[in-house]
């Protein structure tokens, strides 16, 4: 119990308050000593990250707008109830979900004298975003399609809650 408040909780009771509600039955050294157990039998993995960290993360380096992060998020809650997606990383899923919420928003914007490559390289600059990501473009670039064609599916969904969710 106090390994999961120290994980899930802002502020956290005191080993005195689980005594306490213990009865006495533990000390503060007999729950120090459990917690080191339970730490070292989980090989210290207490969790991992979920795809919103990194695309917050993803948005600021890229400085994306508002509108392109709620639209990445808007697109990563597509993910979760889509079971082509539950076998990606987080890293990935979000990266893709960067990259394609910037690039809508950019095509908008694109002129006959602009090339695809170059806003391409513009949304997401190779080296760069290789260094922060540990992805290129072309690695993410069927991830990408993949989520293109599920935005694309959800006029003729039935799941609408992820749509409810954003249009308030």
């Amino acid at each position: 119990l106090l390994l999961a408040c120290k994980y899930e909780e802002m502020t956290i009771p005191g080993m005195n308050d689980f005594v306490y509600v213990s009865d006495n039955a533990y000390s503060k050294e007999d729950m120090k000593e459990m917690e080191r157990r339970v730490i070292s039998a989980l090989s210290f993995d207490l969790g991992r990250p979920l795809s919103i960290n990194f695309l917050r993360r993803y948005s600021k380096i890229v400085q994306a707008t508002d509108i392109e992060h709620t639209l990445g998020k808007y697109l990563l809650d597509l993910t979760f109830i889509d079971y082509s997606f539950s076998h990606l990383l987080p890293s990935y899923v979000s990266a893709c979900a960067s990259f394609l919420s910037r690039y809508l928003f950019a095509y908008k914007s694109l002129t006959t004298t602009t090339s695809t490559l170059s806003l391409i390289e513009n949304i997401w600059p190779s080296k760069f975003m290789k260094y922060h990501t540990g992805y290129t473009y072309e690695d993410l670039c069927h991830g990408i399609k993949q989520l293109a064609e599920l935005l694309i599916g959800q006029d003729s969904t039935k799941l609408r809650s992820v749509q409810k969710k954003f249009s308030q």
